[in-house]
């Protein structure tokens, strides 16, 4: 079973990876003033509104699954093709 609309299990100290249902939307680049930042949307919104989005480790597909170490590690950004794999 898969998580409903989250990147996984977030608290005040750790966020750990974990499979979830995309719901549709994809992670896109989110800039605040004090560092790099990310939001979920859908793809037809990033890209209307010309959105960074973050794609797969693997391919160039968008990732439905963000490294919890991003944006200084992208190795478990995955599209939903290749974290069907995992």
């Amino acid at each position: 079973m898969l998580l409903k609309g989250n990147s996984g299990f977030i608290s005040p100290c750790i966020h750990v990876s974990a499979a979830y249902d995309c719901n549709g939307f994809v992670f896109v680049e989110w800039r605040y003033r004090w560092g790099d930042h990310w939001k979920r949307m859908t793809k037809k919104r990033a890209e209307r509104e010309g959105r960074t989005i973050i794609t797969c480790c693997k391919c160039n597909h968008p990732a439905v699954q963000l490294d919890h170490y991003w944006p200084y590690m992208i190795d478990d950004c995955l599209c939903e093709e290749h974290q069907k794999d995992n």
